[in-house]
């Protein structure tokens, strides 16, 4: 019994010194990642992501997959003898043969 009692009456300290590592977590890894936090508000400060390349390629990225969608629509519809009016009445049609 005397031990659960010093257990219990000790519990705000453990508590105290758990949350004081999670900080002390938190902050370590805000400062490897280079994250400012505002001390205030207890918020982290917005970064402006600065990296040319990686904007570039990524504008890149979205204009190729915009390209092979549209080629690969346009060759789907030379291929299926499908005309561009007839977009709803081809894709139903084609839909009903797989069935």
């Amino acid at each position: 019994m005397l031990r659960l009692a010093e257990y219990i009456e000790s519990e705000p300290a453990r508590k105290k010194a758990e949350a004081e590592a999670k900080k002390a977590k938190l902050e370590a890894l805000e400062k490897k990642l280079g994250i400012s936090r505002d001390e205030e508000s207890g918020q982290n400060k917005k970064r402006r992501l600065d990296d040319d390349e990686y904007i570039e390629q990524s504008k890149e990225i979205v204009e190729n997959v915009k390209s092979a969608v549209s080629a690969g629509i346009v060759s789907f519809y030379h291929s299926s003898s499908c005309h561009l009016t007839d977009l709803m009445l081809c894709s139903l049609t084609q839909k009903e043969e797989e069935s």
